[in-house]
C-alpha cells in the first residue's frame, strides 16, 4: 500500500505540466484586436508585453526537448523569434520552436510560404501558412513609406482598428478617417495613445495612368516639403485596389466656413492672413515647381496645376490652411505652358473658360486655379466679416441666371463676367469693414483673381506676394496696437525703455512700408525667405506685450526683465532684414527719436538710448567706460575725425552721432548718479575708435565711443536742488594736488543734454 501511494504516474514522467503555455495562450486571446476588415490580429506592442524574457524562460523550461536544445533558446526567442513562438503557442505546438530554430526559420522569415516549411514534416504546416500566422504578422507601415509604392499580400492583415469613418466621396475615390494600432506604424511615435490618418481609396475602375499621375504629383510635392501642402504618408495596393494615406487634420474649409464660432487661432484675423498667404504660396509652387538635389533630394523643373481648388480640398488646422487632393493635378517638365481639356469638377468655383455656351468642356490652363482662388478669397473674407451666416447669405445672394438659362450660385454670369452681385457684395464688405487698412486690399486681390479674361488674371506668384505683404501688415498692426495698450496701462511716455523699443519696432515696420495703408511694396527674396521667422517673432512679441498688458509693473526688476525680452524680439526682427535695409532702418529710427517730444522725458538715458542690456549697475557701468587704449592697438580719433573718415562727406551718419550722444548721456548720468563729478568734459575726452572686425563683416566702418580724462574727477559730490527744472552738483575736484570748488549746473534730465549734442551738425562739440 505504501509503495503504491508514492509511485509517480507515467504521464508525469513523459512531460511536465505546461502551465506557462496556457497562461501565454490566454493572454494572446485577451489581446486579439478586430481589424477594420473583420480579421483578428495581435499588435506588436501586446506581444512585447506578453513575451518578456522571464515569461519566455519559464516556457522554455516546460518544453519537451533535449536539455541541450534549451541552450540559448530563451534569448534567441526573445531577440529573434517572439512572433513565431507566439504562433506556435497559439497553435498549441510550442515544442516545434526547436525545429524552426535549427532551420534558421525565425521572425525575419515571416510570413512563411509553403515552400519554406514543407520539408520540416510538420502536420500543422498548412494551417500555419494559410491562416494562423497572419494573426501575428499584421502589416507595419514603415518610415518614409511615401518614397515607394507597396504591393501588399492579399492575406496580410492591415492594422486599421475600429470602424472607418467616411468623410468624403468623389467620382474617383472615397475618403475615410481610420485608426491604426500605434505599434504597427512609423508615421508617428509608437507610444501614441491613438493614431488616426486619412485613407483615400481609389475606385477599382480608375485608369492606371491616373493613378500613376497622382502618385507622381504627391511624391514631387513631398520632396518640396511645403508647410501648406498636405504630405502623403504612403501608398499601397491590396487586392487590386489603390490607397493613399495622409495625415488627419481637424476639418476641411467647407466645414470651417459653416462654424458659428471661429476655430483655433483663427479667433485672430492675423491667422487668416498668414493662412491665406501660406495657401497662395503653396499654389504658386504647384504652378512653378523647382526642385534641386541639394535642397529637396531630387532635380525637377516644371509647371503644374491643381485643377480642383474648392473648400473641400483645403484642410484646416488650428493655425493654417493646407492644400490637398491632387487627384486631378498635373505636372509637366519644362517651362513651356501647356493646356489640357477641362475635367469636370463640382462646386461654385469653376472658371468661365471651362465650359462654352453649350456646356461643352474647353481647353484650360493654370488660370482656372487663379479664378478658383479668387472665389475662395471672396468666401473667406465674407466669413471674416460676417461669419457662417454671411457665407450662406453670400451663396444665396449669388443665385441668378447663368449659362444655359440655369439658375446657379457660381461667380460668373451668362457672359462669363464676374457677376455684378458678387462685385456689389465684396464692395460692401470693403466699404463697411472696421479694418479699413486690410479688408479692401483683400477684396481687391479677390476681384483681380476673378478677372473674366484669363490672360489678364494675375499669376499666383504675384497674388502670393500681395498676401505676404498683407499678412506682415496684419501682424504689424496687431503688435503696434498692443505696444500702445501696454504703454498706456503702465503710463510709459517718451524717453522710457519701452517707448524706445516701440520706436525701434515702428522703424522696422516703416522700412518695409508696413505702416502705410495704401503702399504696395515689392518685398525682397530675402524677406520672403525669412517670412516664417518674422511671423514667429511677431507672434512671440504680441504674446509678450499682451501678457504684460494685464498687469502693472510694481517691481523694477520684473519690468527690466520684460523689457529685455521685448528688446531681444525687436532686435531679432532687425537682424532678419537684409544688411542694406538695416542701415535704412537705423536712420528711420534715429529720425523718429529726433522728432519726438522730449518735454516729459524721464532722464533714464542709459536705459533709453541703449535699448539692450537693460539691467545694470551704475558703478560698474561707469567703471566700464574707463579704458586704457594702447596706442599700437587702436588709434584714437575725435568725433569730427571719425565722422569725416567714416562717411567722406560733410554730414556724418546719424548712427555715429547717436553713438556719441549715447556715450555723453551715459557718462553724465552714471557718474553724477553716484556723486562723481567730472570737470574735463570736452570733445578731446570723447574718442571714437574703429572696430576693424566689424568692417569686414558689414562692409561699413563701425565705431566704438569712450569717455576718458578722469584725472579731473572726484567722488563724493553732493546733488542739490537749485530751482524747478535745475539741479546742481557740488563737489571738490582735485587737480593734481590743488583742490578747488566747482559748481556745475545741468538740466534735470540728462536725455535732453544728450540729444542736444545729437542734433548738432557734423562738427559735434
Amino acid at each position: 500500500m505504501s509503495s503504491k501511494r508514492h509511485r509517480p504516474t507515467r504521464r508525469a514522467e513523459i512531460a511536465p505540466k505546461k502551465t506557462a503555455f496556457h497562461t501565454l495562450r490566454n493572454q494572446l486571446r485577451r489581446n486579439l484586436v478586430r481589424s477594420e476588415s473583420g480579421r483578428d490580429f495581435v499588435p506588436s506592442a501586446s506581444l512585447d508585453a506578453i513575451f518578456t524574457l522571464g515569461s519566455i524562460e519559464n516556457a522554455v523550461e516546460q518544453l519537451v526537448c533535449q536539455p541541450d536544445d534549451r541552450t540559448g533558446l530563451a534569448h534567441a526567442i526573445y531577440n529573434e523569434g517572439k512572433k513565431l513562438f507566439a504562433i506556435l503557442v497559439w497553435m498549441q505546438e510550442p515544442d516545434a520552436i526547436v525545429t524552426f530554430r535549427s532551420h534558421d526559420l525565425l521572425d525575419r522569415k515571416l510570413p512563411f510560404e509553403s515552400s519554406h516549411i514543407d520539408d520540416l514534416g510538420l502536420k500543422f504546416a498548412h494551417s500555419l501558412v494559410s491562416d494562423e500566422q497572419w494573426k501575428f504578422v499584421p502589416y507595419t507601415f514603415p518610415p518614409a513609406m511615401w518614397e515607394c509604392h507597396r504591393e501588399i499580400d492579399t492575406d496580410m492583415v492591415m492594422p486599421f482598428v475600429g470602424k472607418a469613418e467616411k468623410v468624403g466621396a468623389g467620382m474617383h475615390a472615397d475618403v475615410y478617417k481610420v485608426a491604426i494600432a500605434p505599434s504597427e506604424q512609423a508615421f508617428y511615435p509608437k507610444d501614441s495613445a491613438r493614431v488616426q490618418i486619412i485613407k483615400k481609396s481609389l475606385n477599382p475602375n480608375v485608369e492606371q495612368n491616373r493613378v500613376r499621375q497622382e502618385l507622381l504629383c504627391l511624391r514631387l510635392l513631398n520632396h518640396l516639403k511645403h508647410p501648406n501642402i498636405v504630405c502623403m504618408l504612403g501608398s499601397y495596393t491590396q487586392m487590386e485596389q489603390h490607397h493613399f494615406l495622409f495625415p488627419c487634420l481637424d476639418m476641411d474649409l467647407s466645414t470651417f466656413l459653416k462654424r458659428d464660432t471661429r476655430f483655433g487661432n483663427f479667433e485672430s484675423d492675423c491667422t487668416f492672413y498668414s493662412a491665406l498667404r501660406g495657401l497662395s504660396s503653396a499654389l504658386s509652387h504647384v504652378h512653378r515647381l523647382h526642385l534641386n538635389q541639394k535642397t529637396h533630394g531630387m532635380d525637377f523643373d516644371g509647371i503644374g496645376w491643381h485643377h480642383d481648388i474648392r473648400p473641400a480640398n483645403v484642410l484646416v488646422s488650428k493655425t493654417t490652411f493646407l492644400l490637398t487632393d491632387f487627384g486631378l493635378a498635373t505636372f509637366q517638365q519644362g517651362r513651356v505652358k501647356s493646356k489640357m481639356l477641362w475635367q469636370p469638377t463640382s462646386g461654385d468655383y469653376v472658371a468661365p473658360e471651362c465650359l462654352d455656351a453649350d456646356q461643352k468642356e474647353q481647353i484650360v490652363d493654370q488660370a482656372i486655379d487663379v479664378w478658383a482662388f479668387g472665389c475662395l478669397l471672396a468666401e473667406i473674407v465674407t466669413y471674416m466679416e460676417k461669419g457662417a451666416a454671411g457665407v450662406k447669405e453670400f451663396s444665396q445672394h449669388r443665385l441668378s441666371i447663368g449659362r444655359g438659362g440655369w439658375t446657379d450660385s457660381q461667380f460668373y454670369d451668362a457672359d462669363g463676367e464676374t457677376k455684378d452681385l458678387v462685385k456689389e457684395w465684396l464692395g460692401s464688405l470693403a466699404t463697411n469693414s472696421v479694418e479699413e487698412r486690410l479688408i479692401p486690399s483683400l477684396v481687391n486681390t479677390s476681384l483681380r483673381a476673378m478677372t473674366a479674361v484669363r490672360l489678364r488674371r494675375p499669376r499666383m506668384v504675384h497674388i502670393a506676394g500681395d498676401l505676404t505683404l498683407l499678412s506682415l501688415k496684419a501682424h504689424f498692426y496687431a503688435v503696434e496696437e498692443q505696444f500702445t495698450d501696454t504703454r498706456a496701462l503702465n503710463g510709459i511716455t517718451a524717453g522710457d525703455n519701452l517707448w524706445f523699443l516701440h520706436e525701434r519696432f515702428r522703424a522696422w515696420g516703416g522700412t518695409l512700408s508696413l505702416d502705410k495703408k495704401d503702399a504696395v511694396a515689392t518685398l525682397s527674396d530675402h524677406i520672403n525667405e525669412c517670412y516664417d521667422a518674422i511671423i514667429d517673432n511677431l507672434g512671440l512679441l504680441y504674446q509678450e506685450l499682451e501678457d504684460a498688458s494685464y498687469e502693472v509693473f510694481t517691481c523694477l526688476e520684473d519690468r527690466f526683465c520684460f523689457e529685455e525680452r521685448v528688446d531681444r524680439l525687436v532686435e531679432t526682427l532687425w537682424c532678419l532684414l537684409p544688411i542694406s535695409m538695416q542701415a535704412v532702418t537705423k536712420d528711420y529710427w534715429c529720425r523718429a527719436v529726433l522728432n519726438a517730444d522730449w518735454t516729459d522725458a524721464s532722464g533714464d538715458v542709459y536705459g533709453t538710448l541703449k535699448s539692450r542690456n537693460l539691467v545694470y549697475n551704475n558703478t560698474d557701468a561707469a567703471a566700464a567706460k574707463i579704458e586704457t587704449v594702447p596706442p599700437k592697438v587702436e588709434t584714437p580719433a575725435t568725433s569730427i575725425d571719425a565722422d569725416d573718415e567714416n562717411n567722406s562727406a560733410d554730414s556724418p551718419r546719424l548712427g555715429n552721432r547717436a553713438r556719441l550722444a549715447l556715450t555723453l548721456s551715459t557718462y553724465i548720468k552714471d557718474f553724477n548718479s553716484i556723486g562723481w563729478l567730472q570737470e574735463g568734459l570736452k570733445s578731446q575726452t570723447m574718442p571714437f575708435l574703429k572696430s576693424p572686425a566689424l568692417d569686414e563683416k558689414k562692409g561699413d566702418v563701425s565705431w566704438r565711443s569712450y569717455a576718458s580724462g578722469m584725472y579731473r574727477s572726484v567722488m563724493g559730490a553732493i546733488v542739490e536742488e537749485r530751482s524747478p527744472g535745475q539741479k546742481a552738483v557740488c563737489g571738490t575736484i582735485g587737480t593734481q594736488r590743488t583742490p578747488r570748488l566747482v559748481v556745475a549746473a545741468f538740466p534735470s534730465t540728462a536725455t535732453t543734454l544728450g540729444l542736444s549734442f545729437w542734433r548738432w551738425g557734423s562738427g559735434l562739440l
